[in-house]
């Protein structure tokens, strides 16, 4: 498995909160997973994490500018037709229904803090969760798929095949 990917780059970048997270300042366990940035971020790009075609782009109370592609792929993925929803958006994202994403590369929209559902901080960060639900915010822990380790999966998975292409495999 190679498809999924960070959804941010640059100087700074972090994860910060992992889907299950059921640390003291909780009051339910974490339902996504949270990345950032070092020093601020506001307005930083937010990247899709797998290649798909964007299903709804909302304002919703508690998260906040969302936007949510449902994941399509070519190499046999076992996750297409699964979604990933992106939210606490700066704005209303750029995308548009229908549009197809390409994963690791594709603009999804900018970090922000809206959406009454954010951390007693109030911080700005994209939280990002996927579901087989075509909304993926709605589904209880259980129904979640854990992002961070299906990119560390598809780093290694990336690594390997560059290694055995550099090693004449």
């Amino acid at each position: 498995m190679k498809c999924f990917f960070e959804p941010i780059k640059g100087v700074g970048w972090e994860r910060r909160d992992e889907l299950g997270n059921t640390a003291p300042y909780r009051s339910s366990p974490h339902k996504g997973c949270d990345w950032g940035f070092k020093g601020g971020s506001e307005g930083k790009e937010i990247l899709a994490i797998h290649a798909g075609v964007v299903t709804a782009v909302t304002n919703n109370p508690a998260l906040g500018w969302t936007a949510i592609v449902r994941i399509e792929c070519a190499d046999g993925c076992k996750y297409v037709g699964e979604h990933i929803e992106y939210n606490h958006m700066l704005e209303k994202p750029k995308v548009k229904i229908g549009e197809k994403v390409t994963g690791g590369n594709y603009v999804i929209g900018l970090i922000g803090a809206t959406g009454s559902s954010l951390s007693a901080s109030g911080a700005n960060h994209l939280h990002a969760s996927m579901a087989k639900n075509p909304v993926p915010g709605s589904q209880g822990l259980e129904a979640k798929r854990d992002l961070f380790k299906l990119i560390d999966e598809s780093k290694a998975g990336r690594k390997a095949v560059k290694d055995a292409l550099a090693a004449g495999k």
